[in-house]
């Protein structure tokens, strides 16, 4: 009897490649970190985003111009009354700079407080503690943030330009419940660590004389108009990003008030305005929609890998489904074959014993059938046997 092998086959998988699973998971580790980074992204820029419009909401001019001191001072007033610290008011003609004035217990309380007294990064506009309200100080120093957009000091950079200095004068600036002129003379870019110009409230005369130079030695652009120690100096500072530690300083000797001659060139503010507007919506709302964008195309690449590894696990599941099929009906036919090889070899047996008894049988009736013929009788005629003698 002969016995067949069951084997077990590979399934083939043709010309389609099934990616290892190895591969895959690492894949998928990969794009979920690339997906958390630009979520990350976006999250810190939408915060920034948010956290930098709360803080220019609330250090634009137009926030505290129904409280600016005019004919009717009950606003003001109001203002004074929310916060007693606000003792002035300050305003640069043909700049955004029009905000009330501050001076606090120490030179860090309204770096990050506004004019209402509540916490704000934006800070508000404040007096050197150094120096007295009433302006009586040879020399004084007025604080504030360098904002985007215009906003608190962020104006003063404009100075920079030789026209804008020359073509911007005067301002004004209130204490007292009087208003009092600021005609600036320089314009200075300097160390916030030089304190040969951050020393307000100087009352030694040889000093006072020595501060006056340095103004003129420090200056980026001078105007001519005869300061001497007999003036009340005011300085504006603020921060700059042009070097480390920068300070740009706009320079004033107090005066007489006088109006503001700037109403014309409110459109080119608007204009500079703009662009500062511009930048920072480009730099908040166009690379978080880029990161959006790019969070997007991710996406898309990660679903489309996932659904060709679909597509191959489903291809190579019926190949081999078929591949299977086909074996199972291999073996099948190989099965039929051994059953047939079987019978032939039984039938050719049995007609082969059958053609032996056929001849056992012929020889058998030929021998037993016909009878032998007798051997010659030797001992007589009548064929008598011989007995044995």
């Amino acid at each position: 009897m002969n016995t067949v092998a069951n084997t077990t086959r590979t399934a083939p998988v043709g010309n389609t490649y099934k990616t290892p699973r190895g591969i895959k998971i690492a894949d998928s580790f990969i794009d979920l970190i690339v997906i958390a980074i630009i979520l990350a992204f976006l999250a810190f820029t939408g915060y920034s985003y948010w956290d930098s419009d709360q803080m220019l909401s609330g250090a634009m001019p137009d926030q505290y111009e129904i409280y600016k001191p005019g004919e009717d001072m009950i606003s003001f007033e109001e203002l004074r009354a929310i916060n007693p610290d606000v003792f002035g008011w300050i305003t640069v003609y043909g700049t955004n700079i029009d905000f009330p004035l501050l001076q606090g217990e120490d030179n860090h309380h309204y770096l990050n407080h506004n004019a209402k007294g509540e916490f704000s990064l934006a800070g508000a506009i404040y007096l050197d503690i150094a120096n007295d309200k009433n302006f009586t100080d040879f020399n004084h120093i007025i604080h504030g943030h360098h904002m985007e957009q215009g906003a608190m000091f962020g104006n003063l950079d404009l100075f920079t330009d030789p026209e804008f200095f020359d073509t911007r004068k005067w301002g004004n600036l209130f204490f007292n419940g009087e208003d009092h002129g600021l005609e600036f003379f320089a314009f200075m870019e300097t160390s916030g660590y030089n304190w040969r110009i951050f020393n307000p409230a100087i009352t030694d005369p040889e000093r006072q004389v020595e501060y006056l130079a340095e103004i003129d030695e420090t200056s980026m652009h001078t105007r001519d108009i005869g300061v001497t120690t007999d003036d009340r100096i005011v300085l504006l500072a603020t921060c700059t990003s042009e070097t480390t530690n920068g300070r740009h300083l706009l320079a004033a000797r107090l005066t007489d008030p006088f109006p503001n001659p700037f109403a014309e060139t409110e459109e080119e503010i608007e204009r500079t305005q703009f662009v500062d507007g511009a930048l920072t919506f480009m730099r908040n709302v166009c690379l978080p929609a880029l990161l959006l964008v790019i969070l997007l195309v991710v996406a898309y690449q990660i679903y489309a890998r996932r659904k060709r590894w679909s597509d191959e696990d489903k291809i190579f599941l019926h190949q081999a489904k078929v591949a299977a099929e086909a074996a199972n009906g291999d073996n099948g036919a190989a099965a039929n074959g051994n059953g047939s090889n079987g019978s032939t070899a039984n039938g050719a047996n049995g007609v082969s014993a059958a053609n032996g008894a056929a001849a056992n049988g012929s020889n058998g009736s030929v021998q037993n059938g016909t009878p032998a013929a007798k051997p010659p009788n030797t001992n007589g005629t009548n064929g008598t046997a011989r007995p044995p003698g």
